[in-house]
């Protein structure tokens, strides 16, 4: 069964945290993603969560197909 979810910033945040951000696509189909929430990650590129080799120079976007609400 494929789920759609409406996600805020601390799961997405969370699983870069643990290195599990994977488990997103594999779980739900549809990943909506509030612009706000977007923007928030983006910003936060600079933390130490985007610093691994899986999400270093990468956007969010192009990690999983997001939909903005």
């Amino acid at each position: 069964m494929a789920l759609t979810v409406i996600s805020n910033t601390t799961p997405i945040i969370t699983l870069l945290a643990i290195d599990k951000f994977d488990l997103l696509p594999q779980l739900f189909k549809k990943i909506y993603v509030p612009y706000g929430v977007y923007q928030e990650i983006e910003d936060g590129k600079h933390k130490r969560f985007w610093l691994s080799d899986n999400f270093c120079g990468k956007s969010l976007v192009g990690i999983f197909k997001m939909y903005f609400l």
